[in-house]
């Protein structure tokens, strides 16, 4: 899929460069780092896991009994703030995190609104709507109850429904866009990653590794 970061296709980067920040020993032995440089605050984020547990072989199980596999894989979303740091929902609430724990185990997929794109004072809100969510409850029994739903069979008003009961991790761009732009963001059925991997009214960013100079 283009536009997708591969951490396979990470020979290919010509760029060398030397961090301004200490990077986690794992992402130093792989090499390379996402190119951040090319992508914006308020931008959304979504992680596939090169080796997925439990947890995120459940979403995607759930997802693909009503999605494209090419957009049930995407198992996890955050919101890009800026200077490598994202915006997520996670089972201990909403908080901020780096995007260099998630190099090299998964694939990063990077999307943009478009009236966004060129609207920094939008982006910005975007990203203060997510900042203001912190600390929010996510609720692990309710993504549980989802998963239990998909054992009898699925679709996606039945996880518009369970999801609608608690704020998930895709719900956190969705509501931010929302607050935003003053507009919903359509998908069919609730915003899950992979709603959000579908949806047309995001694009994909183009993004590049940069090789970790030695």
């Amino acid at each position: 899929m283009p536009f997708v970061l591969d951490p396979s296709d990470a020979d290919h980067a010509i760029e060398v460069l030397t961090p301004s920040e200490p990077l986690p020993q794992a992402v130093r032995k792989f090499g390379f780092i996402p190119d951040v440089d090319l992508w914006k605050p308020g931008d959304l984020l979504l992680f596939s896991s090169v080796q997925p547990g439990w947890i995120s072989k459940a979403i995607t199980r759930t997802q693909a009994r009503g999605w494209n596999p090419v957009d049930a894989r995407w198992h996890h979303a955050a919101v890009y703030i800026g200077r490598s740091r994202v915006g997520e929902a996670t089972m201990g609430g909403v908080g901020l995190g780096s995007v260099y724990k998630y190099v090299p185990n998964h694939l990063i997929r990077v999307r943009r609104c478009p009236i966004l794109d060129l609207d920094l004072v939008g982006s910005h809100n975007l990203v203060v709507s997510a900042l203001i969510r912190l600390n929010r409850w996510y609720s692990l029994t309710t993504a549980a109850s989802v998963w239990w739903k998909s054992l009898s069979g699925f679709s996606k008003l039945d996880f518009a429904m369970a999801a609608s009961r608690a704020h998930i991790c895709s719900h956190l761009y969705a509501d931010s866009y929302s607050q935003a732009t003053e507009r919903v963001l359509e998908t069919i059925g609730t915003p899950t990653p992979a709603a959000l991997s579908a949806s047309k009214k995001l694009f994909d960013v183009d993004s590049r590794w940069k090789r970790l100079a030695s």
